[in-house]
């Protein structure tokens, strides 16, 4: 599941209550079914919106991924 939004739509205030209604919705389904944790996946760490949502919950970011970029060969 992805909880992206495209390019032209990000930073409009109306899909944030969207986002969190999804993800209360997944946090319902998963504890109904007997889901004591989940992995949220890769979230970019400047996406403040997606990540103000995961502590909002009350869960942590405990992990980092960064991504850089070298030229080869020069």
């Amino acid at each position: 599941m992805l909880l992206g939004i495209r390019t032209e739509l990000r930073g409009k205030k109306r899909y944030a209550p969207l986002a969190m209604a999804v993800i209360a919705e997944l946090v319902r389904r998963g504890l109904k079914q007997g889901y004591e944790w989940a992995e949220l996946g890769w979230t970019l760490e400047d996406n403040r919106l997606i990540n103000a949502a995961i502590r909002s919950m009350g869960s942590t970011i405990y992990k980092r991924y960064r991504l850089f970029e070298k030229p080869i060969g020069a």
